[in-house]
């Protein structure tokens, strides 16, 4: 299968097959099911609905290049944004630290210099 479906298997990286166009700020999916879809990026049935809603995932734009905070919150689902504050209270919680520290850190103040959401710091010599 993944030598004759590399990019249903997620082996490749689409090339575009038509010009689009989007400008690399509007190239991002709007459906949390692009990724598990792409499969679909070609299909004659789905191919415009694919265009539509996962011009990303299908490769039919360039999206701007983006740097990321190696402590920045992850989203759990692909292209929504993180939900990490309505589960801060899994943070110190054992078995649930893994997967917090993974997608959560700042929330969690699992990085060096941020502190736990809903926690105070006191200033040195502040009263």
């Amino acid at each position: 299968m993944a030598s004759n479906c590399p990019l249903t298997c997620q082996l490749c990286t689409p090339v575009p097959t038509t010009k689009t166009t989007l400008s690399p700020s509007q190239c991002y999916d709007t459906s949390p099911t692009c990724p598990y879809s792409a499969y679909l990026c070609n299909s004659t049935f789905y191919k415009s609905l694919m265009a539509e809603y996962c011009p990303l995932t299908c490769g039919l734009c360039i999206p701007i290049p983006t740097t990321i905070d190696p402590c920045s919150d992850k989203s759990w689902i692909p292209n929504t944004p993180p939900s990490c504050s309505a589960f801060a209270g899994l943070c110190n919680i054992q078995i649930f630290q893994a997967i917090m520290t993974q997608y959560c850190p700042k929330t969690c103040g699992f990085c060096s210099s941020t502190p736990p959401l809903g926690t105070t710091t006191a200033i040195p010599g502040g009263r």
